[in-house]
């Protein structure tokens, strides 16, 4: 049985939902957020780990975050996993995982809609063989 090493809470984001992020100023895709660390996708990592790094997190929900004296920690299958000197605020990652899961439910195309709550759909007939 493993043992859980987490301290913080971490949101993972879907490809479509990632928020801008720049790593000494290389911009990269944000996969996961947590108050003390970070995880981005970086499939040709320049960056070593021990490096300190400048980042910048522009998530939706808040102004931007920099981050100066960021630690990269490893590298992990082309991402970067990145330790942040200061903490970010739990109710700002409550409210990026609030926005995803609205974001999710959203259903953008009402006729589908319609179609899910009415069998047989308008217009056709049932026929009994």
């Amino acid at each position: 049985m493993s043992r859980e090493r987490r301290m913080h809470y971490r949101l993972r984001y879907p490809e479509d939902s990632r928020p801008a992020a720049w790593i000494d100023g290389v911009e990269r895709e944000l996969s996961e957020v947590s108050a003390r660390g970070a995880r981005f996708v970086d499939p040709t990592p320049t960056l070593r780990p021990g490096t300190t790094c400048v980042v910048e997190l522009r998530l939706a929900s808040q102004p931007a975050y920099i981050f100066e004296g960021a630690v990269v920690l490893r590298l992990d299958d082309g991402e970067l996993v990145v330790w942040l000197p200061e903490e970010i605020d739990s109710a700002v990652i409550l409210r990026e995982q609030r926005r995803l899961i609205r974001r999710a439910r959203r259903i953008t195309d009402p006729a589908a809609m319609n179609a899910l709550r009415t069998w047989p759909p308008q217009g056709t007939e049932v026929v009994d063989e």
